[in-house]
């Protein structure tokens, strides 16, 4: 759940978009999805934003077995997250970057 109150601040932050342009898109309702993307595991979360109120919608995590090859594991991940956008629609995404 705290994953999502750091995405409310991220997504401000780092796409870019003025405080007032959020807030409007805040009072017509968005739905956001924040990905902590590791091939390992994936962590995603799903909040709708309406006027100042966030609601959790889901959230989890990807795993992939360490026997399997990169491109395996890719492939997991690439099907799972497709299912879960499929699922949910969000109307924006947040990817955390991957710090090596």
């Amino acid at each position: 759940m705290w994953y999502c109150a750091i995405m409310k601040i991220d997504y401000v932050m780092e796409v870019g978009v003025s405080l007032s342009h959020f807030f409007r898109l805040r009072g017509l309702g968005v739905r956001i999805i924040g990905i902590d993307p590791g091939t390992a595991i994936c962590g995603y979360g799903i909040i709708d934003v309406k006027g100042s109120k966030l609601t959790p919608v889901a959230y989890g995590a990807i795993t992939t077995p360490k026997e399997l090859t990169d491109s395996q594991r890719l492939e997991i991940l690439f099907n799972d997250l497709s299912d879960i956008l499929e699922e949910y629609k969000p109307d924006k995404v947040r990817c955390r970057r991957i710090i090596l």
